[in-house]
């Protein structure tokens, strides 16, 4: 995946923001954001389509940063999420962290800093791309290795199955299932 193929949502309720982060990456060569005021807004972004990294404010109103990290890893465990705040507490930075957020950065942010958080995104999501690529591949073999044999046929779908209401009925949130 090249850079110019990433799809990147951008949520901050200060319009400066935005259009600094935008005029940022537009100058280092990454492609346009997409722009929203707040996290809601964010989150059904998420929910239509398919984003690659999430640059996102801590404080908006209608939803907080940390509550639009947690509803957009439940909603796509696969994101890389970068989130910028004017309050870098240390505490703040472990919560979002634990959350799911790949990166953390204070304002004012230097935009090397701010360049180097999303090249950390972006790896991120390279590595889960050709990660998922890999298992495409895999299962792809699998498909082609089980037709060659009626007692192999469907048996590593049959056993994907049995671990996936294994895992639910041991409590086993989204994510974890998607990696059984």
């Amino acid at each position: 995946m090249k850079i110019e193929e990433l799809k990147i949502l951008v949520a901050d309720d200060d319009p400066g923001a935005r259009e600094l982060v935008s005029a940022i990456l537009s100058a280092d060569g990454w492609p346009e954001p997409v722009l929203v005021e707040d996290g809601e807004r964010a989150l059904e972004q998420i929910r239509a389509q398919h984003w690659d990294i999430l640059v996102t404010d801590l404080d908006m109103p209608r939803m907080r940063g940390d509550d639009l990290v947690r509803n957009a890893i439940q909603e796509d465990p696969d994101l890389s999420i970068v989130v910028t705040t004017g309050d870098g507490t240390v505490q703040n930075a472990v919560d979002l962290m634990k959350s799911g957020a790949t990166d953390f950065i204070a304002k004012p942010y230097d935009v090397d800093d701010f360049i180097a958080s999303m090249q950390r995104a972006r790896m991120r999501a390279l590595n889960i791309h050709e990660v998922k690529g890999m298992r495409d591949t895999v299962e792809a073999l699998l498909v082609a290795l089980e037709s060659k044999d009626k007692y192999l046929n469907g048996h590593s779908v049959r056993v994907r199955n049995m671990a996936i209401k294994l895992g639910a009925l041991a409590g086993l949130d989204r994510g974890q299932l998607r990696i059984l």
